[in-house]
């Protein structure tokens, strides 16, 4: 039978080692689908299930902005998602980039840290992204929050914010 869809993802160079055949068989046997990587760093997904391919596709996305492997597989539970913010959208030049990405990891990483902590989330900066992992009614939170820091706001106030909300959803 013919595979009814594709999605393509690029993935860096410098992410692909984290790709290797036994990670691909392991995410192929979990979702039905099948990944071929490309020499340039295009990652071919084909499958099926629409959903699926989906999956796997946010999955590859998650393991090339800068998550690991196990976390990257956190997304195969249907209750996760992937959010990927992109710093250019608040930033002017290169400089103001690379001190917005320091504003989200924090001296010695406490804000990404804290903010872990507080939302249960997974958060990663790399590159021109901030990337969370998280269940989807916590993900809108963490995703606000990190563009609460981007958008020039205090981390208490960012923190103030999560604290508010986690607490506004535990009452329903």
């Amino acid at each position: 039978m013919k595979d009814k869809f594709e999605y393509k993802v690029f993935i860096p160079k410098l992410r692909r080692n984290l790709l290797t055949d036994k990670n691909i068989k392991m995410i192929e046997d979990k979702t039905g689908v099948s990944i071929e990587i490309n020499y340039d760093g295009e990652v071919v997904i084909r499958g099926e299930d629409s959903y699926k391919c989906w999956v796997c596709e946010n999955i590859v996305k998650a393991i090339g902005r800068g998550f690991n492997f196990d976390k990257a597989l956190i997304l195969l539970n249907e209750n996760y998602a992937l959010e990927l913010i992109d710093i250019n959208d608040y930033a002017k030049n290169l400089n103001n980039r690379i001190r917005l990405k320091g504003r989200v990891i924090g001296k010695q990483g406490r804000v990404k840290a804290y903010l872990e902590r507080l939302t249960g989330c997974s958060i990663v900066v790399y590159g021109k992204t901030v990337g969370v992992i998280c269940d989807e009614n916590t993900l809108p939170i963490a995703r606000n929050a990190v563009q609460m820091i981007l958008e020039g706001a205090k981390q208490s106030t960012a923190y103030k914010y999560v604290e508010k909300q986690l607490k506004k959803q535990s009452e329903f």
